[in-house]
Order: structure tokens, then sequence, then C-alpha cells
């Protein structure tokens, strides 16, 4: 037992292997060469050989028979020079995600995946793609763990996002083609008349250089809906993402005694206080209106008004066809003004179509059919 004797006590790296820790001393060697004694306790009596003796130890320490390999490697080794003794590797060895161009490969297929909560696996199925592999020299396809590890090598780390239930889809490419095609050259219309405010608060005035020419004012409009457990509170982080900074505006627009304002609160529900509307929107416009004029008074300026997601607030004619909301039989189907709730339709020849039977029909006068 003289393999296993050494290998237990001398301050080699053989307790590295074991614990896979850095070397602390050789009292924690012969703590740990005390641990594997017991574990050799009951084989101690029998005569083993020299194999033997390596196996029965690798595997006393939970390795297996290329550590026992290695036990008579450096027990020879130590035979014959009593200098040499293995140095550990551990904390040594080089992620391949610290080689620049495998990062930038990954990088590059992070952004290309074009999406907010990608996961560790999407890395993997890009790395197990046989070009993939050829390219970067990939004996084998890393483990969801490994890639997990480059991750956070990478400088990113599952959080929560930093704007929480913020999320924006200004990337679409239908708001794209809208804020490049319509917005913007609006707005480079109306810019030169706007005040311009400096990063010290300070306001400069426009010039008008032309009769008529007003002043004009931006009054923007954006909602919050709040909903309980309707987000994704984690997913990977860059370090160089940062919150998005809340600028600061103009005001809130209300009345100079406080009394009447434009922002509204409800409970958003079929079973509360509904849905915003293009009704609610229509009004709140109107009490938008009055007090703008209150506050600008004189017709010395206009208003601008900015709405976030204006397509969201659109809404079809009271009276346009809907198959959804039809009757699906023949019946009395009238407004409470009297009037037909849904107008005539266009037949694909061009023909109008009436919905409503002639008030002189012998069986169904004036119901829809």
């Amino acid at each position: 037992m003289t393999i296993c004797a050494y290998t237990l006590h001398q301050p080699t790296t053989v307790s590295n292997q074991t614990s896979h820790s850095p070397a602390t001393g050789v009292d924690e060697c012969v703590q740990d060469g005390n641990i594997l004694g017991g574990n050799l306790g009951a084989s101690a009596d029998k005569d083993l050989g020299w194999r033997e003796a390596s196996f029965l130890a690798a595997k006393a320490a939970g390795c297996g028979n290329g550590f026992a390999r290695s036990l008579r490697a450096w027990v020879w080794d130590y035979l014959e020079d009593e200098t040499s003794l293995p140095n550990s590797e551990y904390g040594n060895q080089k992620l391949q995600i610290h080689d620049e161009a495998i990062a930038q490969e990954i990088q590059l297929h992070l952004q290309s995946l074009k999406k907010k909560y990608f996961t560790a696996m999407d890395i993997v199925r890009f790395l197990d793609q046989p070009e993939v592999k050829a390219r970067l020299k990939f004996p084998r396809t890393p483990t969801e763990h490994t890639c997990w590890s480059w991750l956070y090598a990478m400088e990113y780390h599952f959080s929560k996002s930093s704007k929480g239930m913020y999320i924006h889809g200004h990337e679409c490419e239908d708001v794209v083609e809208y804020c490049q095609n319509i917005f913007l050259p609006q707005w480079a219309e109306l810019e030169p008349r706007m005040m311009k405010w400096s990063a010290n608060d300070d306001v400069t005035i426009p010039d008008l250089h032309h009769i008529g020419e007003k002043q004009v004012i931006l009054v923007t409009h954006d909602e919050s809906r709040f909903y309980a457990n309707d987000r994704r509170a984690k997913r990977w982080l860059h370090s160089s993402e940062k919150p998005e900074p809340v600028g600061k505006e103009l005001g809130w627009l209300k009345s100079k005694d406080g009394t009447r304002k434009t922002c509204i609160l409800f409970k958003a529900g079929t079973n509360r206080d509904g849905y915003f509307n293009c009704e609610d929107l229509c009004s709140q416009v109107l009490v938008a209106i009055n007090l703008f004029e209150e506050h600008f008074p004189g017709g010395s300026t206009v208003a601008a008004f900015g709405f976030d997601n204006a397509h969201g607030h659109q809404k079809h004619p009271d009276n346009a066809l809907s198959a959804r909301h039809m009757p699906k039989k023949t019946q009395h189907w009238w407004g409470t003004s009297g009037k037909c709730i849904m107008r005539n339709g266009i037949l694909p020849d061009g023909t109008p179509q009436d919905f409503y039977y002639p008030d002189n029909h012998p069986q169904y006068p004036g119901l829809f059919n």
C-alpha cells in the first residue's frame, strides 16, 4: 500500500483532482487522506499489486481508470526525482469562448435571432450545425450547461429586464414604414415652429418668418396597462444594457386650478371598467383641446397631438358590415333611434345589397334578412 500512502498524504494535486478545488496546504491533503484511508481500510489487509492498489485508490477518490494511471505515473516521477510534483491545472484552463472568433460568431448569431428572450439552447442548436462546427473546429457540440457558462463569460446575466414590463415594438416592419414615410416627414415640417429645450432647461422660441405662421406646441398621448402575471420577469441581459431614462416633459395637461385633467385611471376588464375605446379617446381629446386653449389663449399657437399606438384606437363606423355581430336568422333588428344598424352591402358585380326586407313585404316587412 505504498502508493496509497503517498497519494493520500503528500501535498500534491491528487487531492485537487478528487475535491475539484485548489490545494490549500498539507493539512487539507492529510484530511482528504484520512477520508480516503477510511474507504481503503476494508482492503488494507489484502495483498494488492501495483495496478490493483492504484485502481482501488482511484475508486475510493470517486475516479476511474484514467486517474489510476495518473497516480502510477506521478509516483514513478516522484521516486526518480523528489522535486517532480504534478502541478494543478485548476483555474488555468482557457475557455473556448475566450477565443475572439468564437465569441464573435455567437454574438452575431444572437443578434440575428432578433428576439429578446433567447436561451442557451439557441446557441447549442447554432453550434450543432456541421458547417459551424467545421469552421470553429469543434470536435463535438457544447452542452447547454457549457453555453450557460459562455453567456456569463460574454458578460450576460440572467435577470429581470431593466425596463420591467415596458416592451416596445418600434422595430416592426409596419412601424418602421409608418415612421419613415409618414411620421418623420410631418415632424420635419412642424419642428421648425416648435419650442426647444436644452440640457440646462433653456427654452428656445422659434422664429416665425412668414405671415400667418403659428407656434406649434406638441401634446403627446400615451397609455399604460398593468395586468397581473402577464410578463416574463427574467432574460439574458448584457452588461452594456442600461435602464432607459425618462426625459423631462413639459408637464401633465390639467387646468390651472387643478380641478380638471386629461389623465384617466380605470380598471381594465370586461367585468370591470371596460376598455379604453375610440369614444373614450375622443372624449379625452376634447378635454385636452379645451385645456390647451385655456393655457394658450388668443389663437397664437397650434397644438400638434401625437398619439402612441394610434391604430389601436381606430374603430369601424357604427353601421359597418360585420358578420360577427349580425343576426343569424330573420328578425327585427333596428337601433334605438329607429335607424338600421347595418348599411347596405355591395355584391361582386357592383349591385347594392339590402340586408332588410322592404316595408311592404307580405311576410317579413322591415325585418333583417
